[in-house]
């Protein structure tokens, strides 16, 4: 599976998680978190399964990714 990229006004969106990414996709998700960080004041996860993961596996501030339901 793949993930989404967007960011809007501030605004990040989380689609996907990656189940076993190659070493390249490992870098991508990097590479787009740390876009996310840099540039999105926010995170939007679409599930609370989507944004514990985006948690733990990055390590930003909870009060950084919400979740839309």
């Amino acid at each position: 599976m793949g993930k989404i990229l967007v960011i809007d006004d501030d605004r990040s969106t989380l689609h996907l998680i990656e189940d076993g990414p190659t070493p390249v996709g490992r870098l991508k998700r990097r590479l787009a978190a740390a876009v996310r960080r840099r540039h999105a004041a926010l995170t939007i996860a679409v599930s609370d399964a989507l944004r514990q993961w985006y948690l733990a596996e990055f390590g930003v501030p909870a009060s950084h990714v919400v979740t839309v339901r």
